[in-house]
């Protein structure tokens, strides 16, 4: 989003023109999403409830394959959604994803 969620209290509701003030340009979906997303819950709770559902992995193409399968044996699906936490979409992370991770997943049958 672009918006930095630091200076906003952990364990307080925001009143809507809290999160109304966080809007910027060309980032308004996000915002709105969010606003939804934490709507009646503060920022810790929602921050547990994303957290349980992301995360960051490290390790070999194959090692991080191995866990996607793991996921995709129990439960299902048909396909998976990646995206970089820190430094962005470099032209190391998408090389890393198609030439590493993505031959790993084939082998498994996952793509």
């Amino acid at each position: 989003m672009n918006v930095d969620l630091a200076k906003l209290p952990l364990d307080e509701v925001l009143s809507d023109d809290v999160i109304d003030s966080m809007y910027t340009v060309g980032r308004r979906s996000s915002l709105e999403t969010f606003k939804k997303q934490l709507r009646g819950r503060t920022m810790r709770e929602l921050g547990g409830q994303m957290g349980a559902a992301k995360s960051e992995w490290v390790g070999t193409p194959d090692q991080v394959a191995g866990r996607l399968q793991e996921i995709a044996d129990e439960v299902g699906g048909y396909g998976f959604m990646i995206t970089a936490t820190k430094g962005g979409h470099t032209n190391r992370f998408v090389a890393e994803i198609v030439d590493g991770l993505v031959p790993a997943l084939q082998a498994r049958g996952l793509v």
